[in-house]
């Protein structure tokens, strides 16, 4: 399975009156697209991820919405058949936290098929 580990590093304010800066560093890996569901549906692997983090594109908001939304029905549904009932997904990742991040958030004003604005804008 393809895993691709990457790091970003960020800096964090210390102290409002100094500004003083400190680096923060996070390593996360990325999976394809493909492996996800495979990944989060499998008891074992699924123990050796802290969480889940998804990007939502804001230029592409629909349907990226419609693939964390089918993505999470699949899980779902995954584990469901497996134990049979569908509040037990003890099977795999339960009690992973799972974040969803809004990129691009600059983008255009956009509407949903029946009319429903989504702007997004930079907070």
């Amino acid at each position: 399975m393809p895993l691709y580990v990457l790091t970003t590093t960020f800096f964090v304010t210390r102290s409002t009156l100094t500004g003083e800066q400190e680096p923060q560093t996070v390593i996360y890996s990325c999976l394809a697209a493909d492996k996800v569901i495979p990944v989060l549906t499998n008891a074992y692997i699924s123990k050796t991820f802290d969480m889940l983090v998804m990007c939502i594109d804001a230029l592409n908001f629909v349907n990226s919405c419609a693939y964390v939304k089918s993505l999470y029905n699949s899980v779902i549904a995954k584990n469901n058949s497996r134990s049979g009932n569908i509040k037990d997904a003890s099977t795999s990742c339960a009690d992973m936290p799972v974040i969803l991040l809004l990129t691009k958030a600059d983008s255009e004003v956009m509407y949903t098929d029946d009319g429903t604005n989504l702007e997004c804008t930079a907070v």
